[in-house]
């Protein structure tokens, strides 16, 4: 991308202002295709939902 978004400093590496910045845009766009993955309306949702759990906590229940 041509922009520096870390700054180092000894062992340590942290965003700089260019680096929150893109990061803040970068949870923007997984958002969306969050968004695009889900129907309009509820009644459009036609998947399945699978509820499991490990067999050690089957025996509590």
């Amino acid at each position: 991308m041509g922009i520096k978004l870390f700054e180092r400093n000894g062992k340590t590496v942290q965003f700089n202002s260019e680096g929150l910045r893109v990061l803040a845009l970068a949870e923007k766009v997984l958002e969306l295709v969050n968004k695009m993955k889900q129907p309009e309306c509820l009644a459009d949702f036609t998947d399945e939902i699978k509820i499991g759990a490990i067999a050690s906590i089957q025996y509590f229940a």
